[in-house]
């Protein structure tokens, strides 16, 4: 089954009576990135053109889009991510990070980015972090930002059994504990989280 795009020939960008795109029928939402996901060039992306879209990715951007959370979307098995009006503070002047790969978005935590993500990925059930450190790179500077967060699988039923599409992320950012340092509680002690350091940035 294909992650991105559906099998349906009959999949075209056609205009309804309103001559309002069906591509833009599909994701609702007034906000930045609701607009910013209905203009972007996804048919230069392995997603293809929002109208082909299987119905669990169109149900879980505008959950996103909707939610008073933080929220991402990590999609596929190139893990692209898709977010909300609430992260976009988060990238500061990241460039190009809607529909480009999790994983090199958020470079400077690889390791502990990518130890988040794996396991529900792979298992299907989902996650829990409470107070997790993230050294981030904000509009240049190296910041500390302490998160508290949960990754639900998307799954879809397909003719060869139940398949995990993408992760649900939310999330929220915790202020540091007074004498403690910024230091972080985990709900999963035996994770790699509590093993794996931040890299340094990038160049």
């Amino acid at each position: 089954m294909n992650l991105y795009v559906m099998d349906d020939p009959r999949a075209t960008d056609r205009q309804n009576g309103n001559g309002v795109g069906l591509a833009s029928q599909r994701i609702r939402g007034t906000g930045e990135m609701a607009d910013r996901i209905r203009h972007h060039a996804w048919d230069q992306t392995p997603f293809g053109p929002i109208v082909g879209w299987p119905s669990e990715l169109v149900v879980a951007v505008n959950l996103m889009l909707s939610s008073k959370l933080i929220t991402c979307l990590i999609w596929g098995p190139e893990r692209i991510l898709l977010y909300n009006d609430l992260y976009r503070p988060l990238l500061g002047t990241k460039p190009a990070s809607l529909g480009e790969p999790f994983l090199e978005v958020w470079r400077e935590i690889r390791d502990q980015a990518s130890a988040i993500i794996s396991e529900p990925m792979k298992t299907g059930e989902a996650n829990l972090f409470e107070r997790v450190e993230f050294r981030i790179v904000l509009d240049g500077q190296l910041v500390e930002r302490i998160c508290t967060l949960s990754n639900n699988p998307i799954w879809v039923e397909t003719t060869d059994g139940p398949k995990i599409l993408g992760l649900f992320s939310r999330f929220s950012i915790s202020p540091k504990r007074n004498g403690r340092n910024g230091s972080c509680e985990k709900v999963k002690r035996s994770s790699p989280l509590s093993t794996t350091a931040a890299p340094s940035p990038q160049p």
